[in-house]
């Protein structure tokens, strides 16, 4: 397979991921018992003092680290879509090829270390399109 078309997916998984990761904003979550219900409570209604008068519950930060997830997915997914079309020029293609292979490889040791497997899963597949794109670069 060429480079192009790998990198091209990895592009297109990543747009994925992201429209995959905004369903989670519809999910509204249950508690199971008791010890649930007090921690979504917890998580929705204790604050913190964050300083010049900003507070904030714990449910707020994690739906801002969320959407900042989805939006990440989005914004690597378009530029690398924007920029495979320019990969008539090799040292572009290089440079953005290597660039991805390492920022994504590196992005999975903490995101297995820390998440769950549909993250995993996800990030993966968009990584191994842009790995396959590096071993594949210099083969046409």
């Amino acid at each position: 397979m060429h480079y192009k078309t790998l990198f091209k997916f990895g592009s297109w998984a990543l747009l994925a991921t992201g429209a995959i990761h905004l369903l989670s904003f519809l999910n509204h979550r249950e508690p199971a018992n008791d010890s649930e219900r007090q921690l979504l409570d917890l998580l929705a209604n204790y604050r913190f003092d964050l300083g010049a008068g900003i507070t904030r519950s714990m449910e707020e930060l994690l739906q801002f680290f969320s959407l900042t997830m989805s939006l990440l997915c989005f914004f690597a997914g378009l530029l690398n879509s924007m920029l495979a079309r320019f990969f008539d020029n090799a040292a572009l293609a290089k440079k953005v090829v290597v660039f991805n292979a390492i920022f994504w490889t590196i992005y999975l040791v903490p995101l297995y270390l820390l998440t769950f497997l549909p993250p995993q899963v996800c990030f993966t597949v968009a990584w191994l399109g842009f790995a396959g794109a590096y071993l594949r670069f210099g083969r046409g």
